[in-house]
């Protein structure tokens, strides 16, 4: 027959057990609904990204007056007769990292056909005009540069995510919309097609 003492050491251990195995379960569960929430918040962007695009596609391009990377301020509208590329980036996003040397070759293949428009977004924290310039100058890039300092074109065109590539004809029609990817041959192929329309 068991001692109090062991009875009392015995249950001890069978609390602190239950306990350890309470609080695995809880952890496990735990994480796997943070896996579901983050695959529902994905599920949930992608809809709504895709929803975006097909809303947009077709539309006429939205005019909205923007600033030079030198000060200067053009009206989107003044730039007729020609399609137009309009990017919105920003120097810390990887997706734009990978993106921006593409818009860079097509620049310089297009640029005396196509109207180039890369709206950097400037929200003062984590883009600010000095890491703006700073990247720019490493990288090499030459296409025209935009500066949205305010966030007034990101909300105007209620942008989803960046990069996002808008491929405007030269009647100002949105023909494509691409939002965090856009491969260099789908991109060259749209632009020959507009320009050749």
């Amino acid at each position: 027959m068991m001692s109090k003492k062991h009875v009392v050491e015995t249950m001890v251990l069978l609390v602190i057990a239950s306990l350890f195995l309470a609080g695995f379960y809880y952890q496990n569960q735990e994480s796997h609904h943070q896996e579901e929430t983050a695959q529902e918040l994905l599920l949930k962007k992608e809809e709504e990204i895709n929803q975006y695009i097909s809303k947009t596609k077709n539309t006429t391009f939205k005019n909205a007056l923007l600033t030079s990377n030198e000060g200067a301020q053009v009206q989107l509208s003044d730039y007729k007769f020609r399609p137009k590329v309009v990017v919105f980036w920003a120097s810390w996003c990887p997706d734009c990292q990978k993106e921006l040397p593409i818009i860079q070759r097509l620049y310089d293949k297009y640029q005396d056909k196509v109207d180039f428009f890369m709206v950097d977004i400037v929200d003062g924290e984590r883009e600010t005009l000095e890491t703006s310039h700073q990247f720019l100058r490493n990288q090499g890039f030459t296409f025209p540069v935009y500066i949205d300092q305010d966030l007034q074109a990101f909300k105007f065109f209620d942008v989803k995510a960046i990069p996002t590539i808008f491929i405007v004809d030269k009647d100002g029609i949105v023909k494509q919309i691409y939002v965090e990817q856009g491969s260099e041959e789908i991109l060259s192929k749209d632009l020959k097609q507009l320009i050749n329309d």
